[in-house]
């Protein structure tokens, strides 16, 4: 595993330039997941804690799964998939690890960089579309499986995996909220939140895609986020300075108009091709404000460069509105006062709470995970890899 990692490290700058040409990441966000990446197999590294612990009478012994089922979305091709396949062979386990498409050139070269530096050959990959990873998790004989990707299709995994008495990781979509109090830093938050919502299109599980606002600094907090809208640089994503490329298909783009054709809410911004960019999969950053709490583009994920503005009157409605859809991934909150910040902690529904930054810092030793829709079964990271890819047996 250390020899893998170190011949990994070494990759990073074919590795970034592989990213950026797969699935059109901004540079310096191929660089962000690559050092990400690196960051979550070296705590798999460091952390490794023994597979047999003694106590009083018995011991735990701690024993591999076997064969583990890997799906990988897109979006993040490197570090996801590491997050995944590091702890699955630091336990002892073998991997047959299915990529996106977009990133199947991506998991060839790691694939690759493993062939020579892992002995036993403990890591395969299947290459293929969405037809294939249904054909493989279907007639696969896997002990478990870990799986990223939309809510729907974690539902049809989930569902097949619950018949085999088999466990299943599954991390799904977010439509993550944002609440701006009304003491909030306004200029910070709306700078923050223009980069988080739009860097990489919007392509992220992690995304805001939601910000409800106090009513009482509405109209400054949107002329500032227009401002930061405004201010994003839009380009080829080879450019290190770029913040927002292209998104990764045109079939993105058609859903994204097809959302923002039923014509919930005002367009502020966006909702169109920048000009110059009609060679492929561009789209603007769109702003939508106050389309109704039922409407498609509040319910479900965009995932594309698309976020909604809307108000409530106090923190306890801001809370409701950010709990009124399925899913539950992330929810931050930007104020100062100490009681807003708690009742946030306390009652809004999302594996990961944020307070006065974004992105959402993801700590490699924290539990990745979702409430709701958003996933099913245990976190990834941390000390959680350890009960997801190994079972526990009592030795006396």
């Amino acid at each position: 595993m250390t020899d893998w990692v170190a011949a990994l490290a070494d990759a990073r700058s074919e590795i970034v330039a592989q990213i950026v040409l797969d699935v059109g990441k901004p540079f310096s966000q191929a660089q962000a997941e690559f050092d990400y990446a690196m960051a979550l197999a070296r705590h798999t590294l460091g952390t490794m804690e023994t597979d047999v612990e003694p106590h009083k009478g018995f011991d735990v012994r701690y024993a591999p799964l076997g064969v583990v089922g890997i799906v990988t979305p897109w979006n993040n091709p490197l570090a996801i998939a590491l997050g995944k396949i590091a702890p699955c062979l630091a336990w002892g386990n073998g991997a047959v690890w299915k990529p996106a498409l977009p990133g199947s050139r991506v998991a060839t070269m790691v694939k690759r960089i493993a062939d020579r530096a892992l002995p036993g050959g403990p890591l395969e990959v299947v290459l293929g579309d969405a037809v294939t990873g249904a054909l493989l998790l279907a007639r696969g004989d896997f002990d478990a499986v870990a799986f990223t990707g939309s809510t729907r299709q974690g539902k049809e995994v989930a569902r097949l995996f619950a018949d085999r008495a088999k466990p299943l990781q599954a991390e799904l979509g977010g439509n993550n909220a944002v609440i701006v109090a009304a003491d909030a830093d306004v200029g910070r938050a709306a700078r923050e939140l223009a980069f988080a919502a739009y860097g990489f299109a919007g392509q992220r599980c992690t995304a805001p895609r939601r910000i409800i606002v106090a009513e009482a600094i509405r109209s400054g907090f949107q002329g500032a986020l227009l401002d930061g809208i405004d201010g994003l640089r839009i380009g080829e994503p080879e450019d290190p300075a770029v913040q927002v490329g292209p998104l990764v298909s045109l079939e993105r783009v058609e859903s994204i108009k097809a959302t923002l054709a039923e014509g919930a809410g005002e367009l502020l911004r966006g909702g169109s091709v920048p000009r110059g960019y009609e060679h492929g999969a561009w789209f603007l950053p769109t702003l939508v404000a106050d389309p109704p709490q039922g409407s498609a583009i509040v319910q479900e994920e965009s995932f594309g460069p698309v976020l909604v503005i809307q108000s409530a009157r106090d923190i306890d409605e801001a809370i409701v509105m950010a709990n009124g859809v399925r899913h539950g991934l992330v929810a931050t909150i930007y104020s100062g006062r100490p009681d807003d910040v708690q009742r946030v902690r306390e009652n809004c529904a999302a594996g990961i709470l944020c307070t006065n930054r974004s992105p959402v810092p993801i700590a490699v030793e924290a539990p990745f995970l979702g409430w709701k829709q958003s996933g099913f079964g245990l976190p990834e990271h941390g000390r959680w890899d350890r009960e997801m890819y190994s079972r526990p047996q009592a030795v006396y």
